[in-house]
């Protein structure tokens, strides 16, 4: 069955967070792999890597960034965009989110007393380069008198990127906002399946309601020029109302044309308008009311999925909770292969 997955409770509540359990081999491939770059660019001994594990967790906070990642939406960097790519490239939008979005990095360390010592001998030790026509410098230093530090790094002199770290009780966490982090643990509960969690909390999206509207328009708009695309040949030069189009092309193709729910189709001039986004060649979408709701996320309290790998296959478990009150939706899947 493997070690249990151990999922830290985190304030202020992550709208994402992602929580893996790596194997021994797994932690042993990062240390090997990465530990000159490690040394070089952080000044912090290599012994750090090896107190590791086995638990790690990504934490995306509210936001709305100027850069938008996969779908434009804080869900992107475990959307569509990822199919077909291989696991090394799947982790890539989840690295950049560290540019684009507030989020923490939490580490399992198993000696957390060693790793701090080892932290405060790098903020001593480690000193940048004194050319100032390095490419690439980086430095670390402690933050006050705290267990707390900053690495930076300067790329050309003309990007600067800052992030915290610091020990909070059996984790490293790296955090890409060193001086604005307010994060706590609050309590550490076993997950039920041992190998990943994903907890998304769709209530706690206030900040970024216009990019994820944004994000949902852009879809909607592309579903609203398909159906218009697709209705059009058969209004041109027959009189004939926009129902009835769309039976023939149920007709002839055996589906409706697809529309977005609550838009409305409009025949004027012979052209073929929808109420909401517009005609192809002069688009456009609704204005944001952030009194009013929108997409099914809105409904839905928290959703987390688990996994685990058992001899025979994947098992997965599914929770979610809706917004009202003492009610709760549970769906268990399992999958054999």
């Amino acid at each position: 069955m493997g070690k249990v997955l151990a999922v830290p409770t985190i304030e202020p509540t992550p709208v994402v967070k992602l929580s893996l359990n790596l194997s021994d081999m797994t932690w042993q491939q990062i240390a090997g792999g990465f530990s000159d770059l490690f040394t070089r660019y952080s000044g912090t001994s290599a012994a750090v890597l090896d107190d590791l594990g086995p638990s790690m967790h990504l934490a995306i906070f509210d936001s709305d960034p100027i850069i938008a990642l996969g779908s434009g939406d804080v869900f992107g960097a475990f959307g569509s965009s990822t199919n077909g790519m291989n696991a090394e490239t799947t982790l890539i939008p989840i690295a950049l989110s560290m540019f684009t979005r507030p989020c923490s990095i939490f580490i399992e360390t198993r000696n957390p007393k060693r790793t701090t010592q080892l932290l405060r001998q790098a903020a001593t030790a480690f000193a940048t380069s004194d050319n100032d026509f390095d490419e690439f410098r980086t430095q670390i230093f402690q933050v006050g008198e705290k267990d707390k530090w900053v690495w930076m790094m300067d790329i050309m002199g003309m990007v600067k990127l800052r992030y915290g770290i610091e020990i909070v009780d059996d984790y490293i966490v790296i955090c890409n906002i060193p001086w604005a982090t307010t994060e706590k643990i609050l309590q550490v509960n076993s997950s039920e399946l041992n190998a990943a969690s994903l907890l998304v909390n769709p209530a706690a999206c206030i900040e970024q309601l216009p990019g994820l509207f944004a994000a949902a328009s852009d879809a909607n708009s592309r579903v609203a020029m398909s159906g218009l695309g697709r209705l059009m040949p058969f209004m041109v030069g027959k009189n004939i109302s926009i129902t009835d189009a769309m039976l023939e092309h149920e007709r002839l193709y055996g589906f409706f044309p697809k529309t977005v729910l609550g838009d409305q189709l409009k025949w004027e001039h012979q052209h073929l308008l929808s109420t909401d986004y517009g005609a192809p060649l002069r688009q456009r979408q609704p204005v944001f009311d952030p009194k009013k709701p929108f997409g099914l996320m809105n409904q839905i309290d928290f959703l987390r999925l688990e996994m685990q790998f058992e001899d025979d296959g994947l098992r997965s478990a599914i929770r979610w909770r809706l917004r009202q009150p003492d009610w709760q939706g549970r769906l268990d899947h399992h999958e054999r292969d």
